[in-house]
């Protein structure tokens, strides 16, 4: 059903409940009545339907035309088409079938103008004219052509064909074919249109690339050509004018190859978008993008995806390629872009790779986003998953600093299979001083089954422990060591009493006796299994093969048993013992330093024992071992049969204290007990606690000290530090309590720094410039109340002063660095407060000004008028918690202390002349 609402006293009958026929159309003939004026009118109609909800309905808007000024193109027999004569003209006989109108303002369509003669052919739905065709959008000409022109109206808002020759050649010069115009139709009137050309591309491009190898003479082919479309949408009583541009595989020339550009053109924004990507034989893939608005650059991005890796300066990195974007080209200050690529070591490619995207402001120089990165590239374990860790994290690069920051999740270490470790991470990549890589794990540790090939690989207890997988081992902390022409570990500590779910009840038993451990990854091992080790947090006390036991002549009856032992040390937390048999027929006992015997688990002893399902491997754990020698004994072992023995010690204790004196740093810890191999890394940070930073010296444990003498580019003004135990069998990280300082020797700080504020947060800060030679820029820094620092604006060479925005103007000071063409920065000013000025506070629409509001310790009041004043503070109880009373002529600030209110709002009340005005304060701490 169809319910129509009609404009008063415009038709003799008004049907208003109708049904659809069975093609879902109603037709209607209305006629109207002669009384009515000519002019543009409406109906609403509204649809519904049983069990639908009822339509929102629809205005449809037609013309009544008596006068003739109006002639309709149609849609199988449905008006939509408008041919416009103009005010007070009409369209006249011009001998059948033409009607013709000849004047400055022929409109068709409602979006071309027409200055001239148009005849309109009613039955062929031709238009023959000679005149001015153009359009008038957003105040602004658009001229199509200015002469003789013909096209046919095809019906129902196709198109229309721009035929006429001398069209295409007065408008384009002959470049332009394929001219198409389209109408957009809404309820029986235009909503818009669309024109669509192709363009002829100059005597050097073609369409299409040739696929020839980089490097080559790309031979063109000869189809030049492109698309463009002009874009006209209505939008009130307004025209919206759109341009757009569309290429795919163009050849420029010989050597160039466009695969694709786009340009759009908005006239009412006066802005341009510019897309493009291209090939040639310097580079790979390139793309080009630029924006412009109001007639100035806003914006631009350029892509380029290299043939080679581009060196960055200043670091050990280079660029394979990607994408820049500038993001505010009017306002450069400070400098902002963003950047997609991907970046590995200069050389090394098989050390990471970084797949970033990032933003960066200048100053400083620190890039901050998103990152797919890649570590240790080794194609011998695997060629379809050759990256030993991968992770999705978020990236912080800072120049300065001389490092990455990286957090987020990753993946690490497989043998040609799944990863064995999985979990979130926070690494540091610090190039001050060569490449080195170092991180905290805490993740999932899950043990694959190997093959037999790679378990020889692994040592007994590896074999041990591959009887039993896949092994879920659950949380684990791990520590990664990555130094570019060193040490390539990864520590992973493990509790396996977190593993016994899906194990026998016996196996469950000694995993939990087993408890934790140390799995230790030495990636310059791979591809051989013997990379990873499972028992690195025990302390290795025997290990032998037994070799071939000759039998006792005579006697083939008698068996020969073999025994060991080992002296296990006063304050051993386990003791144990793993034997194999490859014949599969293993038997062994253990005898305690008392002379007891034990041949199988005995849980009052603290002992359990397993042989693996296929009888290989023999286990022997004890609890807390008596000090003394043990004996294992085997029976008829094999001539490749080999027994290792462990213990497993305490864990050592790690603690470091550090002391400074000038620019040297003196680090300290206790080291008994130290294996030789054991070394201690110390790490400067800027967050207390955090494990990242930079690495600035490695020493052997066992020298008990390091002596840090500090440089410019050591570490920041003021950092923190933290200390790594490298030791398999007791890794430990350690904080050192205190701030330590860097007073660098150049990019010194300006003085007499000063920053003043309006209560809007528009400020100015001025300086007097450093006489280092070294300077190339300074960045205002805003320190806020909670102590976080932004970079609010910059000065170039010799500036000295800078403006800028903020709104955080209460308990923030304002400070100035010094940066080198490189993005080294110096050490921070002496900071200064935020101060409003006296005029600022006066011009505010009150009697008085209040600054700063919100307030902390203190805020001023500056009152307008020189009379006498009685100024009251009142809290939001009532109660007056300040009085004031001043003196005419007094217009200076009056500062108010406000340390011991409580925080809140109040009400500043202030009378003058026997007017009272008010305004609210906030305090906030």
């Amino acid at each position: 059903k169809i319910a129509l609402t009609y404009p008063s006293n415009i038709f003799e009958t008004e049907p208003t409940d109708l049904v659809t026929a069975t093609d879902g159309t109603i037709r209607l003939n209305l006629k109207v009545k002669e009384s009515v004026v000519d002019g543009e009118y409406r109906i609403i109609a509204k649809g519904s339907k049983d069990g639908f909800l009822d339509g929102v309905g629809d205005t449809i808007t037609f013309k009544i035309d008596a006068s003739g000024r109006y002639w309709f193109a149609k849609c199988n027999g449905v008006s939509w088409l408008v041919f416009d004569a103009g005010a007070d003209s009409a369209w006249e006989d011009g001998g059948a079938p033409y009607i013709e109108a000849d004047g400055p303002n022929v409109m068709i369509g409602e979006i071309f103008k027409v200055s001239g003669l148009v005849r309109i052919d009613t039955t062929a739905y031709s238009i023959v004219g000679n005149g001015r065709v153009w359009v008038s959008a957003l105040g602004k000409d658009f001229t199509f052509y200015d002469g003789p022109f013909s096209f046919r109206i095809v019906p129902c808002g196709a198109a229309l064909d721009f035929l006429s020759a001398a069209l295409v050649e007065k408008f384009t010069g002959g470049l332009i074919k394929d001219t198409k115009f389209l109408f957009q139709e809404s309820n029986g009137s235009v909503a818009g249109g669309k024109l669509t050309f192709t363009v002829e591309g100059p005597e050097n491009s073609s369409q299409g690339c040739n696929p020839d190898p980089k490097g080559a003479i790309w031979t063109p082919n000869k189809d030049r050509s492109w698309p463009m479309e002009l874009a006209f949408m209505k939008v009130d009583d307004k025209y919206e004018i759109s341009a757009n541009i569309g290429v795919k595989d163009l050849s420029l020339g010989p050597s160039v190859c466009l695969n694709s550009a786009s340009l759009f053109y908005n006239f009412q924004k006066d802005s341009a978008v510019f897309n493009a990507e291209m090939k040639t034989p310097w580079f790979e893939k390139g793309t080009l993008g630029a924006t412009v608005k109001d007639g100035k650059p806003h914006s631009g991005k350029v892509g380029l995806t290299f043939n080679t890796c581009l060196p960055l300066p200043e670091t050990p990195f280079c660029w394979k390629g990607g994408e820049v974007t500038i993001e505010n080209f009017v306002n450069l200050n400070p400098f902002a872009m963003s950047i997609k690529g991907l970046f590995e070591v200069t050389g090394k490619p098989d050390i990471c790779e970084f797949d970033v995207t990032v933003g960066t402001k200048f100053p400083p120089v620190i890039l901050t986003g998103d990152a797919s990165v890649r570590f240790l590239k080794f194609e011998a374990v695997s060629t379809e998953k050759p990256w030993q860790m991968e992770s999705s994290v978020g990236i912080e690069f800072d120049m300065d600093k001389m490092g990455i920051t990286l957090k987020g999740t990753t993946k690490a270490f497989h043998l040609g299979g799944e990863y064995m470790i999985e979990g979130s991470e926070t690494r540091s990549v610090s190039f001050f001083n060569g490449l080195h890589i170092m991180g905290t794990l805490d993740a999932q540790l899950k043990v694959p089954n190997l093959s037999k090939e790679l378990e020889s690989e692994m040592g007994l207890f590896g074999r041990f422990i591959n009887q039993y997988t896949p092994l879920n081992i659950g949380k684990v902390s791990a520590a990664l060591n990555l130094v570019e022409a060193g040490e390539q570990t990864m520590s992973v500590s493990y509790d396996l009493n977190n593993a016994t779910a899906g194990l026998s009840a016996e196996a469950a038993a000694i995993m939990r006796r087993l408890g934790k451990g140390t799995m230790t990854i030495d990636f310059t091992k791979l591809p051989s299994a013997s990379a990873v080790s499972l028992d690195a947090g025990f302390a290795e006390l025997y290990k032998a093969i037994f070799g071939e036991v000759e039998s006792p002549k005579g006697d083939d009856d008698v068996q020969a048993v073999v025994t060991r032992e080992v002296n296990v040390q006063d304050g051993a937390e386990k003791l144990v013992v793993v034997i194999s048999a490859a014949d599969g027929s293993l038997t062994s006992t253990l005898t305690a330093p008392s002379g007891t015997t034990y041949t199988a688990s005995d849980e009052s002893a603290n002992l359990s024992y397993i042989v693996t399902p296929n009888g290989e491997i023999g286990l022997w754990v004890v609890d807390e071992p008596v000090a003394g020698q043990w004996t294992i004994s085997v029976t008829d072992p094999g001539s490749n049969d080999s027994i290792v023995v462990y213990a497993r010690e305490p864990e050592r204790p790690f603690a470091v204290a550090a002391t400074q004196t000038g620019r040297r740093i003196v680090a300290t810890w206790d080291s008994p007990g130290a294996p030789s191999s054991s070394t201690v890394t110390i790490v400067a940070t800027d967050v207390a606690g955090e494990r990242t930073g930079t690495p600035i010296m490695t020493v052997p444990e066992s020298q008990g000290r390091a002596v840090i003498e500090l440089t410019d580019s050591t570490a920041g003004c003021e950092f923190h530090i933290w200390a790594r135990r490298n030791d398999p069998r007791s890794p430990a990280d350690a904080d050192v309590s205190g701030t330590f300082t860097n007073p660098k020797s150049r990019l010194t700080p300006p003085t007499a720094v000063t920053a003043t504020t309006s209560l809007d947060g528009r400020g100015t800060v001025s300086w007097t410039s450093s006489p280092d030679q070294t300077i190339d820029m300074y960045a205002v820094v805003l320190r806020r109340s909670d102590g976080s620092d932004t970079v609010i604006a910059s000065a170039y060479g010799a500036d000295n002063r800078a403006t800028f925005e903020t709104e955080d103007i209460n308990g923030s000071t304002i400070s100035i660095v010094a940066y080198d063409a490189t993005g080294r920065a110096g050490c921070p000013s002496q900071p200064v407060s935020l101060v409003v000025g006296v005029e600022d506070l006066v011009q505010s629409t009150s009697d008085f000004g209040l600054a700063p509001n919100p307030a902390g310790d203190r805020f001023s009041i500056v009152l307008k008028k020189s009379t006498s004043a009685q100024i009251d503070v009142v809290s939001t109880l009532g109660g007056v918690v300040a009085s004031f009373s001043t003196e005419a002529g007094v217009t200076s600030p009056l500062t108010v202390n406000t340390s011991t209110w409580p925080t809140g709002t109040y009400l500043v009340r202030v009378t003058t002349d026997g007017q009272t005005t008010t305004a609210p304060l906030l305090i906030i701490r």
